[in-house]
């Protein structure tokens, strides 16, 4: 499979990840086998969060892929990306739900790491991003992070180019390490409304900035959350338009 590098991370990230927003412990078996076959077809970045999981917001996701890198040993040959900080989420782990703000930073990735059983991440993204809250604070805190070894890099997901640029103009004038990696809304069809609240997705005029500035991006729901996919006609439900057919 074809492979990318990005900054601060030296093992080689496959082009396709693999998502795992169902994951529970008690479909392990699935989920282990979902996994394997994976790996097995020369894939390694694993991307969850904190909030993935059936049903949500419990973190079986990540406890799930914990179980599976202690029983394989296999952690040195994946890439893990776990995202938090959905705002007012998440509260049965952490009391009166989450914000976009250091001290709950933090706290995700200490949680995050305990689910995955792991002393690091190699990515940690920002599930969503919060306009009122400075860039300056959350560079500043992502980067303790990197120093501290509990992640490698971090990254943005649902954020738009205006704040990520600020972000990363930030760390250039403070020697900081910016953003590495964007995961926002990107595929062959245009959703006419958002999937879920304060969620983006790539603009024309997005594609062209990602294009010029090489800022690696993770889409999500490539294919349109199934839609492309084989029969999808039967059972899809959204709202999409297709912007080619080709």
């Amino acid at each position: 499979m074809k492979t990318i590098k990005i900054d601060g991370i030296k093992k080689p990230i496959s082009v396709l990840g693999l998502g795992t927003m169902i994951f529970h412990p008690r479909k392990k078996g699935q989920c282990f086998s979902i996994l394997d076959t994976f790996v097995e077809n020369e894939g390694t970045l694993i991307d969850t969060a904190e909030i993935y999981g059936d049903p949500e917001q419990f973190g079986y996701s990540e406890s799930t892929i914990g179980m599976w890198l202690e029983e394989r040993k296999c952690r040195e040959n994946v890439v893990i990306m776990s995202k938090g900080c959905i705002p007012d989420t998440c509260e049965a782990l952490h009391p009166n739900g989450l914000k976009v703000s250091p001290k709950h930073i933090h706290a995700a990735i200490s949680g995050s790491l305990e689910r995955l059983k792991t002393t690091y991440l190699d990515i940690w993204v920002l599930h969503r991003d919060d306009p009122n809250v400075g860039v300056g604070d959350i560079v500043e805190a992502l980067n303790e992070e990197v120093k501290s070894g509990r992640i490698r890099t971090f990254g943005g997901s649902n954020w738009q180019v205006k704040r990520l640029e600020e972000a990363n103009e930030y760390a250039k004038k403070h020697g900081l390490q910016g953003f590495s990696v964007s995961s926002p809304h990107f595929c062959l069809a245009t959703a006419k409304e958002p999937y879920w609240p304060n969620t983006a997705y790539v603009t024309a005029e997005d594609k062209h900035w990602y294009e010029k500035t090489k800022l690696p991006l993770f889409a999500w729901s490539s294919t349109g959350r199934g839609f492309f996919a084989k029969g999808s006609r039967d059972y899809y439900h959204g709202t999409i338009d297709i912007v080619d057919k080709k």
